[in-house]
């Protein structure tokens, strides 16, 4: 554990809704909810036993009209994906290079599919850390 850091990410919808819900016996559950249209953000952090490394906020892309881009190219996702996750990890390796105590520490991931990339684990074992 001294020597760890955990680097996860985490979605949040402000559109959630209940599904369910308490009545008084012979009523039915109705509740009014105020709808918002909101979009989903994705929250990326690292953090270690002693100290809260990195955190970012991935908001979404602003909404454009259906069309295709100049040159045949495919529109941009809307999700968090392997780039953005790179960027994310060559944040927290910069932090981290200010602390010489935390050299050879271990990043330790889930193995969600922005993960998974090969240039996450080579960019982490080139700048001194271990990678699991």
């Amino acid at each position: 554990m001294s020597n760890s850091v955990f680097i996860d990410e985490s979605g949040f919808n402000a559109n959630l809704r209940r599904a369910q819900g308490w009545a008084p016996k012979g009523e039915a559950a109705k509740v009014k909810v105020i709808t918002a249209r909101a979009n989903s953000i994705s929250i990326l952090g690292a953090i270690s036993a002693k100290v809260l490394i990195k955190i970012s906020l991935k908001k979404p892309m602003s909404p454009s009209k259906k069309r295709k881009l100049a040159g045949g190219r495919k529109q941009q996702t809307k999700g968090t994906v392997t780039n953005h996750q790179v960027y994310f990890i060559k944040e927290v390796l910069a932090e981290m290079d200010k602390f010489p105590e935390m050299k050879g520490h271990y990043l330790i991931m889930d193995n969600a599919p922005i993960y998974t990339g090969k240039i996450i684990g080579e960019m982490t074992w080139e700048c001194g850390y271990n990678c699991i």
